[in-house]
């Protein structure tokens, strides 16, 4: 068996207060609070998808594809301190 300690005295009582009210002990109302809990937290872990497989995500990166300017005609040139390839992309030398 595993313990539980609440620091707090004032939610302590007002968790069993809450309890009394809906027929239950706070012992049986924490047990069914963590095993949902741990039910909903397992299910996540069967349907996770990372965000960047996601349909929407895909989506938004194509959207974002149509406002990308990628048709630079002159080399960017590599310098020390980048100014350079800031004039190059202001100037459009």
């Amino acid at each position: 068996m595993y313990t539980i300690a609440i620091d707090d005295p004032n939610i302590y009582q007002a968790g069993e207060i809450f309890a009394s009210e809906n027929h239950s002990s706070l012992k049986e109302m924490v047990n069914k609070y963590v095993a949902e809990l741990a039910a909903k937290v397992l299910s996540r872990k069967d349907n996770y998808v990372p965000i960047t497989k996601t349909e929407k995500f895909k989506n938004a990166m194509k959207a974002l594809d149509a406002y990308v300017v990628d048709d630079l005609k002159t080399p960017v040139p590599a310098d020390e301190d980048g100014k350079g390839a800031i004039a190059i992309v202001k100037y459009s030398l």
